[in-house]
């Protein structure tokens, strides 16, 4: 690559954004580039830097899924639970009531779950440890 190339390269790279340099650092990697070529064409110091940008995108690309998966279920708890809150809060009918209170708390704890605001159960450690002690090299 000649220094004109590496220039012009380093120059387009400056307009671009941080997520746009991951973009185009995916772009190349998937289109079979050296970590190097991206590193230059893209605009980064080193190849180091290209490889860095790549984690970053991966790390991304896998959590903007979650978040909108985990966002699509909270949203199908909230319809869930106006769903069944009027029964819950309406004393008219006793055993209707406490069958939607019951619904509501399931609700709850399925949300609190995703949130991961709910505290484990039961946490239970079983390990058998031995312990030897030296003092002046003789064990005790």
């Amino acid at each position: 690559m000649t220094k004109e190339t590496r220039r012009r390269g380093t120059a387009d790279a400056i307009r671009l954004t941080a997520a746009q340099k991951r973009a185009r650092v995916v772009e190349l990697r998937m289109a079979g580039h050296t970590w190097q070529t991206i590193a230059d064409q893209v605009g980064y110091a080193n190849k180091g830097g290209a490889y860095k940008a790549w984690q970053q995108a991966l790390r991304e690309i896998t959590r903007e899924p979650a978040e909108e998966l985990r966002q699509l279920e909270l949203d199908r708890l909230d319809r869930m639970l106006a769903s069944v809150w009027p029964a819950a809060i309406n004393p008219a009918n006793p055993t209707v009531q406490h069958k939607a209170i019951d619904r509501v708390l399931a609700i709850e704890q399925a949300r609190n779950r995703l949130l991961g605001l709910a505290a484990p159960t039961r946490i239970m450690v079983e390990e058998d440890i031995e312990v030897r002690l030296t003092f002046d090299g003789h064990e005790q």
